[in-house]
C-alpha cells in the first residue's frame, strides 16, 4: 500500500513506502511511517492536507499546463533533486535555443 498526500496548492505526492499515519502532538503536522512501530519515518505533512490510502505511485500537479508547471519548477529549481536536474539537463540539450525548436 502507499499514502497519497494532496496539498491545498493542487500538488499530490504519493509515498510508496508509507503505510502508517500519526497525528503529531503539536496539531500542525502529521507524520508518515512505514509501519505502526514508528521507527522508519517517511515524511511530515500539514494537517490541512488530504491524506489518501491507496496503491498508485505518482506525483501530480493537477490543473497545471506544462507551461505553468515549468514556471513553478523555475521558481523552486533548487528544490529539485540532483537526479532530476541531470535528466532535465540532458533533455534540454536536445533543444535548439537559437531556433526555438527541438533538434532532429
Amino acid at each position: 500500500m502507499s499514502i497519497t498526500v494532496r496539498f491545498s496548492t493542487g500538488l499530490a505526492v504519493t509515498y510508496r513506502e508509507a503505510n502508517f499515519l500519526v497525528q503529531a502532538f503539536d496539531g500542525k503536522m502529521q507524520q508518515l511511517y512505514t509501519n505502526s512501530d514508528k521507527k522508519n519515518f517517511v515524511a511530515a505533512v500539514p494537517v490541512d492536507a488530504i491524506v489518501e490510502f491507496y496503491s498508485p505511485s505518482r506525483i501530480e500537479h493537477n490543473g497545471k499546463t506544462p507551461d505553468q508547471a515549468a514556471a513553478l519548477l523555475l521558481d523552486d529549481i533548487r528544490q529539485v533533486s540532483p537526479s532530476n536536474l541531470v535528466k532535465l539537463k540532458r533533455l534540454l540539450q536536445q533543444f535548439d535555443a537559437r531556433q526555438w525548436r527541438w533538434k532532429a
